[in-house]
């Protein structure tokens, strides 16, 4: 058996510090780096990309509790099935086993009191863990537990003293940041059991798992608890809070524990995927599956360390997405139904506001095969469930996070020509999710850009957007070219943003006025997780445009060189770091390209210097070695993609943009049977810079390195030195390029006297007076109010246009030699009253139809689910007199009787996201993420009866929602019952 304990600070392979000649890369990772401070790893057995994550859990709550476990901690709960590695928040902790000797206890007790409880103390001197093993000693019962996995098999070990009675705890309660919502056990045979566990929080809501456990030998005896009681010999047990013990005649025991989402029976054929019970030849087995993984980059090296950093990060790189189907093909999609794949693989677990930026770059490079199942994957999730994943952990698309970002991994995968998914019914997928009616989209179309007046955040979601829609354009470009045209001109949306006077990307309200009181260093709810030093470079789609408006090179290499020397006076949720290099901060995403900039300026010197500093500093062989979370394998990625010596500033492009390569030999196996191989010359600890570079022989003076020319195999050669060569990579022609769209820039429109409202909808009573502009100079724009498109023939917008009836305004931009602006619209709405309807026989209170919802990103999409309970109402609101599930959806329909002739607001207070018609016409909506004030809208009523239509939803715990009006004579208030007739 070749496990290998690599302890924190043992120097593996003192003698030879190279992976060329050797089968065993997994010798070299250590699975403890990133497992202190707030890296977020774990080190517990996981198969590549495995369903199954068995690892000990230390901590559940608190801080630093994402993945279970904290190299801090001193205890040990047990040993679990499923967590994440290296995300921000957690959840999971499955199925827990926990091996005792002596009385049953059903608490985990105090964790600095380990005899209050089942929790046990343990060291990390008698703690060891490799790819696929881990090993640990628990003190309180001297007991030696050990644990590996296949993908969806579990398989611990437990030595038990041979003068004490052998038990094993399974706490179906246990779990990561959740709370039990619905447990089931099942006492299968003398040696198998098998259940469920319905959970609810952390970063999955709901979650329904089920599994089979099977024992080395029959169990003695055994015990459950459930309804608060202790019972002998039960057979099967519900409930909120159910606990089993066993104990066994024998001082070895061992436990198979597969998983499903797909049933108990599902858990049972998944079972058989790991045969016999040679604890050492499945853990062989394991590594195997990681040595074949980490074997397609070889890397030599002079530096011990290096190679474990670099294979960790390797390791780390491999273990999300996960593996979401049951070995017959079967799985539960996030609609919660179940399907049999057909073609692919399917997988969940996409943390992908971090990981499109390297971890999928990497997968195009090294793993075709997944990157096509990846890809395919988000596909059927739009067919099925109606929308792309945001950020679906363990097949709950949870929206955490800002922007698409499946459409970068789909777009880098077409654009490198990966294949093996179907591309219009990939676009199709991309459109919705880009036009679905949440997260502010409508604003940012309205405006081409957010205004910071309607949302947090704003800045940091225009940016994010416009990327995602050019990654959208690079697949629909060739295949549909109006969505192609659509999403380049939102792609330049960057540009409404950017205040040429502070030379930052900089809020804006929906006036158009820059945010007063701006400190560039300030990190607010105008940003995500960042400042506007970390994301006004967030351009990656068009880098070259930025350093224009910049004002050219030297403007931009002075920005970035203030960027990397500038002191963080603020520092996010408090944090202070010794990490941060000027505003840079290596342990959050939006910083993550930075240091690739300096190519686009002429001066990738700079670029060369800083990637080493940060491949150097941030990195280390330690618990701490990682310098914030790993982030589902972005942070890892980032480290083996730049120690190659290139980096995806650019997913959606077909290069790499080159750095600095750490390594003097590094071979990429590829899929096609070719290598790829990197050589760096005179590559000692301060010969950071290029001093040359070759291309299968051939001198190569670009900063960059093309997709293909690294799938083609061959060899790249970089002479290394301890001065720049400032020569290298110079000339424009040398640096990264972008696919440009050259478009006028969209009109900015302003309504004089009034707010454009949300959904970009102007009400007035007589007339209102818009003015605008376009910063393209030479410019001039044309308008329409019949809801024609705008053309050169169409009326000159002056700057000012009167709109004195209900209408359409449309302003489009054009100059010769450039593509037509973006289309800038508004509608208006003249306050004359609508007429009432007719109503015959009407009755008191409206109709509702209350629906479990699973995954719902717009309200539209409610209708898509079963209608669990109907009948009428009495109000508009949450407050229907029976238990909702958490994820649930209500549709009132009918009329309201307004009883005088006026104007009226109504106010969506909703804690969720909700839409509001009247008389067939949206009148507010609340399409968010999450909730972030009450959405209203005003309409002229005749007195009577008029129809109305209001669909709410509600994700996660907080549920609320009401529907409130104001009018002639009426405060605001709840809508009463006395108006609502069905």
């Amino acid at each position: 058996m070749k496990n290998i304990a690599l302890l924190i600070g043992l120097v593996p392979f003192l003698l030879s510090s190279c992976s060329f000649g050797t089968d065993d890369y997994a010798g070299y990772v250590n699975p403890f780096i990133g497992t202190g401070s707030d890296g977020h790893t774990f080190p517990g057995a996981v198969a590549p990309f495995g369903m199954v994550q068995l690892s000990p859990d230390t901590r559940v709550t608190g801080g630093d509790y994402a993945s279970g476990y904290h190299y801090s901690d001193s205890s040990i709960i047990g040993f679990s099935h499923t967590r994440y590695s290296g995300t921000g928040r957690g959840a999971g902790g499955d199925f827990m086993f926990m091996p005792f000797t002596g009385k049953v206890q059903l608490e985990p007790g105090d964790p600095n009191d380990t005899s209050t409880g089942y929790r046990s103390a343990f060291s990390h001197k008698n703690e060891e863990a490799s790819p696929g093993y881990y090993k640990v000693l628990l003190d309180d019962h001297n007991i030696t537990a050990e644990l590996t996995a296949s993908k969806r098999v579990g398989l611990h070990k437990y030595s038990f003293p041979d003068d004490e009675k052998a038990g094993i705890l399974l706490d179906l309660t246990h779990g990561i940041s959740d709370r039990p919502d619905s447990l089931y056990l099942k006492i299968v045979g003398k040696n198998k059991i098998a259940g469920m566990r319905k959970s609810l929080g952390g970063l999955r809501e709901y979650q329904t798992l089920y599994f089979v456990a099977e024992f080395s030998e029959p169990f003695s005896s055994y015990g459950i608890y459930a309804h608060g009681k202790k019972h002998q010999n039960l057979k099967e047990a519900t409930g909120k809070d159910v606990k089993a013990w066993f104990f066994f005649d024998d001082e070895e025991v061992m436990v198979k524990v597969a998983i499903s989402k797909v049933g108990i029976d599902g858990a049972e054929k998944n079972l058989t995927e790991m045969k016999g019970w040679d604890f050492e030849d499945i853990s062989e087995e394991n590594r195997d599956a990681w040595n074949k993984e980490l074997g397609r980059i070889k890397i030599k090296t002079r530096n011990a360390n290096l190679d474990t950093i670099f294979y960790t990060a390797f390791y780390h790189s491999c273990i999300m997405p996960s593996l979401d189907m049951d070995i017959d093909g079967r799985y539960r999609s996030t609609n919660n139904k179940i399907y049999t794949a057909e073609g692919f693989t399917d997988y969940t677990n996409f943390s992908l506001w971090d990981t499109f930026r390297a971890l999928h770059p990497l997968m195009t490079i090294i793993d075709k095969k997944h990157t096509r199942d990846f890809v395919n994957t988000l596909i059927e999730r739009n067919e099925h469930s109606g929308s792309m994943p945001i950020f679906e952990l363990s097949g709950n698309d949870l929206l955490v996070m800002i922007g698409y970002h499946s459409l970068p991994v789909i777009s880098d995968a077409y654009v490198k020509g990966i294949g093996g998914f179907d591309v219009k019914k990939a676009i199709a997928g991309m459109k919705g999710l880009a036009d679905m009616p949440f997260e502010e989209r409508n604003e940012y179309k309205t405006f081409g850009f957010i205004p910071e007046d309607l949302t947090d955040q704003a800045v940091s979601r225009s940016l994010e957007f416009a990327f995602d829609d050019w990654s959208l354009a690079q697949v629909a470009k060739g295949n549909d070219e109006e969505a192609f045209k659509l999403y380049s001109h939102r792609a330049n949306f960057f540009k409404n943003l950017f205040d040429k006077k502070s030379g930052f990307m900089r809020p804006k309200d929906r006036q158009h006025q820059w945010m007063k009181n701006f400190d560039p260093a300030a990190y607010t709810r105008k940003y995500t997780q960042g400042n506007a030093w970390q994301y006004t470079t967030f351009v990656p789609q068009d880098i070259p445009g930025l350093v224009k408006l910049m004002g050219g090179d030297k403007k931009f290499e002075e920005w970035l060189d203030k960027f990397f020397t500038v002191k963080n006076r603020k520092t996010y949720q408090g944090r202070i770091s010794s990490l941060l290099i000027g505003q840079y901060y290596h342990g959050n995403e939006p910083s993550h390209h930075v240091g690739y900039l300096y190519n686009y300026a002429g001066v990738p010197w700079k670029t060369q210097k800083m990637v080493r500093r940060i491949m150097d500093t941030q990195y280390a062989v330690s618990p701490e070695g990682l310098a914030g979370n790993d982030d589902a394998g972005q942070m890892s990625a980032w480290y083996v993609l730049s120690s190659l010596g290139f980096y995806s500033v650019t997913p959606g492009m077909d290069y790499f943009v080159i750095g600095s390569p750490r390594f003097y030999e590094a071979d990429i196996e590829l899929e096609n049977g070719k290598t790829f191989k990197i050589v760096s010359v005179n590559n000692g600890k301060d010969d950071v810079y290029i001093q040359s570079v070759t291309l299968n022989g051939k001198p190569y003076t670009k900063s960059y390195i093309k997709y293909s020319d690294i799938m083609a195999g061959g060899t790249m050669v970089f002479e290394m030195g301890n001065k720049p060569n400032k020569q290298w990579a110079q000339k424009p022609e040398e640096r990264p390029y972008v696919n440009k769209f050259n478009d006028v820039m969209m009109p900015q429109l302003e309504v004089k006297g009034k707010e454009i409202g949300r959904d970009g909808v102007v009400t007035f009573n007589n007339s209102v007076l818009v003015s605008g502009f376009t910063e393209t100079e030479g410019a001039e724009m044309h308008y329409t109010t019949d809801g024609s498109e705008p053309d050169e023939n169409s009326k000159i917008f002056t700057g000012n246009v009167r709109i004195a009836k209900s209408c359409i305004l449309k302003v489009k931009a054009f100059r010769n030699g450039m593509i037509p602006s973006y289309t800038a619209k508004i509608k208006f709405r003249k306050l004359d009253p609508w007429p009432a309807v007719k109503v015959d026989d009407p009755k008191p209170g409206i109709n509702y139809e209350y629906r479990e919802v699973w995954v719902c990103k717009k309200t539209d999409q409610i209708d898509q689910y079963p209608v669990l309970k109907s009948g009428v109402a009495s109000t508009i609101s949450s407050d229907t007199g029976f238990d909702m599930a958490l994820n649930h959806g209500l549709i009132f329909k009918g009329y309201v009787y307004i009883p005088q002739t006026g104007t009226y607001t109504f106010y969506i207070d909703t804690e969720y996201a909700a839409s509001l018609k009247i008389d067939g016409e949206l009148i507010a909506s609340n399409e968010s993420t999450d909730w972030l004030g009450e959405r209203s809208g005003t309409v002229a009523l005749q007195k009577g009866y008029h129809s109305i239509l209001v669909k709410d939803y509600q994700i996660g715990e907080d549920v609320g929602f009401k529907l409130l009006w104001k009018g002639p004579g009426i405060k605001k208030q709840e809508v009463p019952e006395k108006i609502l007739w069905h």
